[in-house]
């Protein structure tokens, strides 16, 4: 043994000491030019365990600290764990370092996390550097391989994250760290160190992510309770998982890492299965809290959406309803005189068909208007259907006399297709439908055919199977290319053709498909470019349980020239109207003033209260209130409500008359007292109709003759100026034919050889413009067998 391992005991008293127990002496000399530095610190090196004993137990117990390096895997005489026992109880404050192929992976970790050898040489950093090359040094002459440190266990990469998790090291001690290190080396950690707290607290500022802390206890300055608690209040690492690492396994001081707020607690030494598993448990941990965090973050975003919205929604229904409130206001005045005015005897057949162009126009245009309240009804999940019987081959005839006209406008042949009721297959009698949605349904169809359609024909046809019904229309149109069939079916669509542009919004398709489906149909389309297309669906009908057995009695608009009152001591009923707008109470005054009603005006709420009371202290409290709603100050509810307070206006008939068709205001009407309700563009007849209803009054009507069909206020048959025997006659035999422009031609020509015939020859355009060959037909019979 050289000089330095003869040491004598004066010398050993004097210096700290290294042990290293190997065969090799090449090693012993390579660790002597790693150590000539240090000559404060003795190296000792032998070959067979015996002579290390016999050293060891030269040293007194109270010697200074020895930190020993055992390298003794190969040894024949050394019984590994025996010596490190007897080793361990000579001396408490020695560290021990054993490394070797053959160990356990337990014998390996309990000898390696003893390890503090920095603590007994704490002379400077050169050291440290020093003792990281020669544990390095030793692994490789070791022929250490990566197994003994990853071991053979399943190191999955946590919660299969494509990037490794960063892991944030701190200990005060390196040699700690490089265990921890060569634990964690499995290929799934990205492994950051800091030598105390305050290094560790400018990391985990600015390096994030940091998924993990493994943190030492007792460290020189900040201990880790400290840091743990630092974490902790940070409002962006408070959930980030901290596992104290300590020699210190008392409760007390567990429970204390815990109360600072450690997610978890081991103990020195650490066993490196048990690390892991608790490792890969809080970070899972924390998947799952981020998980949970982002969940609830998505649900706080989507409840946001939500609530944006139903806001926007909310403003988008309040906006369709305040525009189709001021859009339907001018309608009403625009229908209503065009309705007076084609009862018009004075009007030439041009200015005549002007008005009707304005009615039509006025009427499309209310169209429109309600399918875009209807898609708003759609997407809000409020449109319903409001079944009660329905006449099915009343509706077809109207529907069918209606696309006649449209179609031999364009030259276009209509035809329909259905069994008559009691024949074989023929349509019900009755079936339990809403009339109004089924109506709106086959329009918006044949619309579109009749639009796209620039020659050929239009069919209609309606096959009966038990009380399943199918529907087709049938066009020979510019068809629809394959392309685009799914589109024409969504909001606002409509098909794109190079050669032919076609009015409208693009809804009637949209909610025709809905109001199919909600009919337990489903729309369907068959269609051929440049040959035409067929809309069909087919729905199930239930018959009423008490079906009339005869057709209804069609009664014919007649002439209503005025009324009789129902009542014996009241010869006039009075109508009051309200209405903030004078053009609609003018037109009220246009329509029922002629028919004997004493009309009385208000201009808003207030005034109408006014002047209610103040004829009811007169005695002469009006029979019928036609209440606006939207009005300034007092509006047409509230105004109802306050008559309603007083018992002398319980008999009196309050019909609501307004813009806003919704159904809360229907409802919010009839809660307030009003006894109807009256849309605006208001129907004249339909008004009347109304007032039969509520009013004790018989209209008094011409029962002999039909009147236009397009007003119940058109001048009596009786009254107009028929022409000669020959013109009807040349009349009958053109009507005979069934050419509807030629009757019509031929009664202009007659209305230019006698203007004075001008009121007949106009009915007669009427028939035929309706379709309605049958009736004009046997108008002319009576008249020319009268003659």
């Amino acid at each position: 043994m050289d000089q330095m391992d003869r040491t004598d005991a004066r010398e050993i008293n004097l210096s700290r000491h290294v042990l290293c127990l190997h065969p090799s002496t090449e090693l012993h000399e390579q660790l002597r030019k790693d150590w000539q530095h240090y000559p404060d610190i003795s190296l000792h090196h032998f070959t067979q365990a015996a002579s290390a004993l016999h050293w060891v137990e030269q040293l007194s117990p109270q010697e200074d600290a020895v930190a020993v390096l055992l390298i003794a895997d190969r040894l024949p005489d050394l019984v590994t764990s025996s010596f490190l026992q007897y080793f361990k109880n000579y001396s408490k404050n020695t560290q021990t370092l054993l490394l070797g192929q053959d160990l356990s992976l337990n014998e390996l970790s309990l000898i390696i996390n003893t390890t503090h050898l920095l603590h007994h040489f704490p002379n400077n950093a050169s050291l440290t550097a020093l003792h990281e090359k020669l544990h390095l040094g030793l692994l490789r002459h070791a022929s250490l391989t990566h197994t003994h440190f990853t071991g053979t266990t399943s190191d999955t990469p946590i919660m299969g994250a494509t990037a490794p998790k960063r892991i944030l090291l701190v200990d005060d001690v390196p040699s700690n760290l490089m265990i921890l290190k060569y634990y964690l080396d499995a290929g799934q950690y990205e492994l950051l160190t800091a030598p105390s707290a305050a290094v560790a607290w400018e990391i985990l500022q600015h390096q994030q992510p940091i998924h993990a802390v493994l943190l030492d206890v007792m460290m020189p300055g900040e201990d880790g309770f400290s840091l743990t608690q630092r974490i902790r209040q940070h409002w962006q690492l408070h959930q980030l998982p901290v596992l104290l690492i300590s020699a210190r396994g008392d409760v007390s001081t567990r429970v204390a890492g815990l109360e600072a707020g450690a997610n978890d607690y081991l103990t020195k030494p650490v066993e490196r299965r048990e690390l892991l598993a608790r490792l890969h448990t809080h970070l899972k941990l924390q998947h799952l809290q981020q998980d949970v965090a982002h969940h609830q973050h998505i649900e706080a975003l989507l409840r946001q959406a939500k609530d944006t919205a139903e806001s926007a929604n909310q403003a988008k229904s309040v906006f369709l309803a305040n525009m189709s409130h001021e859009l339907r206001t001018p309608l009403n005045g625009i229908l209503g005189y065009a309705q007076l005015l084609e009862r018009d005897k004075g009007l030439q057949d041009k200015h005549y068909d002007a008005v009707q162009i304005i009615r039509r126009s006025g009427e499309h245009l209310l169209t429109l208007i309600n399918d875009v309240l209807d898609l708003a009804k759609i997407e809000a999940g409020k449109l319903e259907l409001h079944v009660a019987e329905c006449h099915v081959s009343m509706l077809l005839n109207d529907i069918a006399e209606l696309f006649r006209l449209r179609a031999t406008q364009k030259r276009l042949t209509f035809i329909t297709d259905w069994q008559p009721h009691g024949a074989e297959k023929g349509l019900p009698l009755v079936i339990m439908a809403d009339e109004k949605r089924l109506r709106q349904i086959l329009l918006n169809l044949l619309s579109n055919a009749v639009n796209y359609t620039q020659q050929g024909h239009i069919k209609l046809s309606v096959q009966r199977s038990a009380n399943l019904l199918h529907f087709a229309v049938e066009d020979t149109g510019i068809g629809i290319e394959a392309e685009q069939l799914e589109q024409i079916f969504l909001p606002f669509q409509q098909l794109k053709n190079a050669h032919f542009h076609s009015e409208g919004t693009g809804l009637g398709l949209a909610i025709t498909q809905v109001l199919v489906n909600m009919m337990g149909g489903q729309l369907q389309v068959r269609s051929r470019p440049g040959q035409g297309s067929v809309f069909h669906f087919s729905a199930r009908f239930p018959m009423p349980t008490e079906a009339q057995d005869n057709e209804p009695e069609i009664n014919a608009e007649q002439e209503i020239t005025g009324y009789r009152s129902t009542l014996k001591d009241q010869s006039q009923l009075s109508i009051m109207v309200v209405d903030d707008r004078w053009e609609n109470r003018a037109l009220m005054q246009h329509l029922l003033s002629p028919l004997g009603f004493i009309m009385t005006e208000a201009q808003d709420g207030l005034d109408a209260l006014e002047k209610a009371r103040s004829l009811a202290d007169q005695e002469q409290v009006p029979d019928v209130i036609l209440m606006d709603l939207r009005m300034p100050g007092l509006d047409g509810m509230q105004c109802t409500r306050l008559l309603r307070a007083d018992p002398r206006f319980d008999s009196t008939q309050i019909i609501a008359v307004s813009a806003s068709v919704s159904p809360h205001i229907r409802f919010e009407c009839q809660s307030s007292g009003c006894n109807d309700f009256v849309s605006k563009p208001i129907k004249n007849q339909l008004l009347l109709n109304t007032l039969e209803r509520l009013c004790p009054l018989e209209w008094e009507c011409d029962s002999q003759h039909v009147t236009n069909p397009r007003s119940p206020l058109a001048p009596s048959i009786d009254k107009m100026v028929l022409p000669e025997h020959s013109q009807l006659e040349y009349l009958l035999e053109v009507a005979e034919t069934g050419d509807i422009r030629a009757i019509i031609e031929a009664a202009t020509q007659l209305h230019e050889k006698a203007p004075d015939t001008s009121d007949f020859t106009r009915h007669i355009k009427t028939l035929a413009h309706k379709f309605e060959t049958k009736k004009l037909k046997n108008l002319l019979r009576h008249h020319l067998e009268g003659d």
